[in-house]
């Protein structure tokens, strides 16, 4: 049995306006892309200087950005989250520090998915600049503020 031309023709015309289906696996869903780092230096205050360690997983086109800030002349450690705005050569960052985030903070990796429990709890501000691979800024915590001046190694 032969198929009429117009036919045929007529079912390529609906077969390429037919809408299509494309399947995702959840690995390919939209993501925000992530970029990690890594900014050691110190800070200076009134009365004391310390030196700092901070690790960011930074989403510029979310505007954001968490991770840990390390004091390492004390050992305390913080969890920082906040707003990052990419500007022409750097950003500007507006972080806020938490003490008590319901689990332990790790020196050795910075986490990905960044969620702060309930009873996490403020403990102070870090402001600034970057400019290409310096960071200039203040730190605010209860017992004063402390000019920081960070440098970027990863």
């Amino acid at each position: 049995m032969r198929i009429p031309l117009p036919i045929i023709g007529l079912s390529v015309v609906l077969a390429a306006c037919a809408p299509s289906i494309t399947v995702t696996s959840s690995d390919q869903v939209s993501k925000p892309r992530l970029q990690t780092q890594v900014y050691e230096g110190a800070g200076t205050g009134v009365l004391s200087s310390a030196r700092y360690r901070m690790a960011l997983n930074v989403d510029a086109a979310g505007g954001s950005a968490n991770g840990v800030f390390y004091n390492l002349t004390s050992g305390n450690n913080y969890a920082v989250q906040g707003a990052y705005v990419p500007t022409a050569g750097g950003a500007d960052m507006a972080l806020k520090l938490y003490t008590d985030v319901g689990g332990s903070i790790s020196a050795s990796a910075v986490v990905r998915d960044f969620r702060l429990g309930a009873e996490a709890k403020q403990a102070g501000e870090l402001t600034g600049m970057l400019r290409g691979v310096e960071f200039s800024g203040k730190l605010r915590l209860l017992t004063g503020s402390i000019s920081v001046q960070l440098h970027r190694t990863e």
